[in-house]
């Protein structure tokens, strides 16, 4: 163990932390907040899914591109 972390952290406390000490996650976190749900209840495959999925649906190549990398319509 290194000294000042904890030996063992929850995905919750993880989340909570990007919320308080990294500014750009915890947009991220406000933007898509179902897959800050998944991931807040260790639903880790269903959040992977949701990730693998984010361009399904858009009408050409640039727009999937623009929605995988998190910039929404």
């Amino acid at each position: 163990m290194i000294i000042g972390l904890p030996e063992k952290t929850s995905l919750q406390d993880a989340l909570d932390r990007a919320r308080d000490h990294a500014p750009y996650l915890g947009m991220a976190m406000q933007v898509l907040p179902e897959l800050t749900d998944l991931l807040a209840e260790d639903n880790l495959d269903a959040a992977l899914d949701y990730v693998r999925d984010a361009g399904a649906g858009a009408a050409n190549v640039r727009q999937k591109l623009r929605w995988e990398n998190g910039r929404w319509r």
